[in-house]
């Protein structure tokens, strides 16, 4: 009579080879390249970090194939750089390390929604399909740096005035500061595909997205005052907004400029002086520049 298999030779009969491939990126949006080349070519599992990306495939003959297919697929300047790892096991999953969230400051992190990270108090998880992007560009994660240096700072919007996020986008920065800040804020976007992105990532984000009021329109419909401004817009329309935007401050408030390059930065400030908004706090990647500004009391 033939002996049934105990549980772990079930487990060694049904385990499967698998091959694991890292590719290095250099910049955030090379990283976020590869992980859509991988699931493209049907990686089982893709775990994407900003200067790192992990895929899995199964392997067997259809799985190769993919596999060939990913790495004809790399950008240049990865072709040389990835490595791959065989191991077995029943569920790829049992030697996948958890997905950790892209610190992008002490406080704020963030997350595509499909590598099933959880949002929370420090955590924004967001839809990486939108036209907006993931949040990897240098002048949202400078917006954000920014908004957390002067939580970091004790700073805190006057109890009862909302807070803006002018240009909203996906509304990163709404989410932003919802999670650093009390009040209500509003996100103000003239884009229906901002309206359309804002919606999917409040619904991604229970704890931040009901603080959240999203409207379409442009610069000229605020009305103020606001206790704390985030901006990440080109340099040029910060340029023909900042009247309005300065009047929409209340005194001792906060706005954090970004969109535009370091050389830009001189004219935003001088600009910026006029309206009576005095600089701050700066900060710089990759010859991208953000500036926190002070409104005067006048």
């Amino acid at each position: 009579m033939p002996l049934e298999p105990n549980g772990s030779e079930k487990k060694r009969q049904s385990s499967k080879s698998w091959l694991e491939i890292q590719v290095p990126a250099l910049l955030t949006s090379t990283a976020r390249q590869v992980a859509r080349a991988m699931k493209k070519n049907r990686a089982v599992q893709v775990w994407q970090q900003p200067t790192e990306v992990r895929g899995i495939w199964i392997r067997d003959k259809e799985g190769l194939k993919a596999v060939e297919a990913f790495q004809n697929s790399l950008p240049g300047e990865c072709k040389s750089s990835p490595v791959m790892r065989r191991f077995t096991a029943s569920d790829p999953k049992e030697t996948w390390r958890e997905p950790l969230a892209d610190q992008v400051t002490p406080n704020l992190g963030l997350a595509p929604a499909w590598t099933g990270i959880k949002p929370g108090p420090k955590t924004i998880v967001l839809d990486a399909a939108t036209a907006f992007g993931a949040g990897d560009h240098p002048s949202t994660r400078l917006n954000l740096r920014l908004l957390d240096a002067c939580f970091q700072e004790n700073f805190h919007p006057e109890p009862g005035l909302w807070l803006a996020d002018v240009g909203a986008g996906t509304g990163i920065l709404s989410l932003g500061m919802a999670l650093l800040y009390a009040g209500p804020i509003l996100a103000l976007d003239p884009e229906l595909a901002s309206l359309r992105a804002v919606r999917r990532n409040l619904k991604l984000n229970p704890l931040a997205g009901p603080r959240v009021r999203f409207t379409l329109g442009f610069h000229q419909a605020l009305a103020g005052p606001f206790g704390l401004m985030a901006c990440n817009m080109p340099g040029a329309i910060i340029l023909d907004a900042l009247p309005i935007l300065a009047r929409s401050l209340g005194g001792g408030a906060r706005v954090v400029f970004s969109g535009f390059r370091d050389q830009m930065a001189p004219e935003i400030i001088e600009s910026s002086q006029k309206q009576g908004l005095l600089l701050h706090n700066e900060a710089h990647d990759q010859d991208w520049a953000g500036l926190c500004l002070i409104k005067q009391n006048l």
